[in-house]
């Protein structure tokens, strides 16, 4: 398992997609936009990356009472 930078903005980070069995996706709650997921799923996209899933962080969990 690798950990890398922001797919945006970083060569890097496409290099090791492109060469890795599967990729997961991390987005933060509240500051990635559709606009830049896009972004960054097309790029992905581009070098055959296999996106197993994705994973949202940050999430604000409201307990629900019972």
């Amino acid at each position: 398992m690798l950990d890398s930078a922001p797919v945006l903005g970083m060569t890097d980070t496409v290099v090791l997609a492109s060469e890795g069995d599967a990729v997961a996706i991390v987005i933060k709650t509240g500051t990635a936009t559709r606009k830049t997921l896009k972004l960054a799923l097309a790029q992905l996209e581009r070098v055959d990356a296999q996106i197993c899933g994705v994973v949202l962080n940050d999430v604000d969990i409201i307990p629900i009472s019972v």
